[in-house]
């Protein structure tokens, strides 16, 4: 029973997180939550603060199974497509 809970969870997880929206909220919570930069600070109830919001984005990667590098890289491969789409639409408007 709490075997079939985990595995829903984690496909829950996945279905949200690998469509194309999901994985540009996901990036955007990776950015703002200490997962590319230090969580290190003078003040220690400030960094035990940040790596509690680290902690949160490293279960969510966690319950997809994908590396920050992973998703860094189909990141940018949605960024590539989009910025081409963009810059297609803008021919087309003469």
């Amino acid at each position: 029973m709490i075997f079939d809970k985990e595995k829903r969870r984690r496909a829950l997880y996945k279905e949200v997180f690998n469509s194309e929206a999901g994985q540009e909220v996901l990036h955007d919570i990776m950015r703002h939550n200490y997962v590319f930069n230090t969580t290190q600070s003078s003040d220690p109830l400030e960094m035990s603060f940040n790596e509690g919001r680290r902690a949160v984005v490293l279960a969510i990667m966690h319950n997809i199974q994908k590396s920050p590098q992973e998703l860094m890289e189909e990141q940018a491969e949605i960024y590539g497509r989009i910025s081409t789409d963009n810059r297609e639409q803008s021919f087309d408007l003469n």
